[in-house]
């Protein structure tokens, strides 16, 4: 994909070896992009850097918008957790239309535009294609109550994914293979079990059944070596989840050392 970002600043040095090196940069005295040039990894990493300039370029496009809103208490005053989806989101729809107009955002024959991109998306990955949707209405809602478009393209607009999680379920076999690795067997290759922190996350996660952010806060002291108790987050409400003995032998066989929380990484 060949894209022309305003501002870029392309500089060539030449190496030790004798070879030219070619550097780019947000703007001329700006910081240095790493990604590859004319890819939407470059694109997502441009806008991320000349976010917070007041002469951002595309002013009255798309990327003038997603920079308001980004700046803005809507966005500003999510849980960390929501923006990190957010920001995968926010990434792509720059990638792809970052210098749409204003004037064409609002015109009739965009939600097909938009629509045709979330399809593409939900062929193999229906989920992300709604979290991407979603995060889009979100932005151009922001844009529409602040009169910066003169129409809201993507109102009402159903979901594509059934809403289950069938797509995250890990199967006996895939959850073996972490844990114990596999050999080599015809056109499968040799696969390494995963490091111990890795196993002991996953299998705490299977056997209780709890959200990320809520098992990351489990501490030592809320396993009495038969049970868990926990608060979780998102509902406030207390649980105490009895341990299976799977998980038990897991736990009791960690080197806690100094570790405040089960879920630690080789470092503590």
């Amino acid at each position: 994909m060949e894209v022309d970002l305003v501002g870029v600043h392309r500089v060539n040095k030449k190496l030790a070896s004798g070879d030219i090196a070619t550097y780019y940069y947000a703007w001329r005295g700006g910081p240095r992009i790493h990604a590859k040039p004319n890819t939407k990894a470059f694109i997502a990493e441009y806008f991320k850097l000349t976010r917070d300039r007041e002469d951002t370029p595309y002013q009255g496009k798309l990327a003038e918008i997603i920079k308001e809103y980004v700046n803005s208490p809507a966005y500003q005053n999510l849980k960390p957790s929501t923006k990190e989806g957010y920001d995968i989101a926010i990434r792509a729809i720059e990638a792809e239309f970052f210098d749409m107009p204003s004037r064409r955002i609002s015109a009739h024959g965009t939600r097909s535009i938009f629509l045709q991109w979330r399809d593409e998306i939900a062929a193999t990955h229906p989920r992300k294609a709604d979290l991407f949707m979603s995060v889009l209405q979100r932005i151009l809602a922001f844009a529409y109550d602040r009169e910066m478009i003169s129409r809201h393209p993507l109102e009402k607009v159903e979901k594509v994914s059934d809403g289950t999680r069938r797509d995250l379920i890990w199967t006996d076999d895939e959850i073996a293979v972490m844990r114990f690795g596999r050999k080599a067997d015809g056109d499968k290759p040799a696969i390494k079990p995963a490091p111990e922190p890795i196993v002991r996350a996953m299998m705490l996660a299977l056997w209780t059944g709890q959200r990320q952010g809520d098992l990351l806060k489990i501490t030592w002291s809320a396993y009495d070596g038969e049970s868990l108790s926990l608060r979780q987050g998102k509902t406030g409400a207390h649980v105490r989840v009895k341990v299976s003995e799977e998980l038990k032998a897991i736990l009791d066989h960690v080197k806690r050392g100094n570790a405040v929380t089960i879920l630690t990484n080789a470092q503590g």
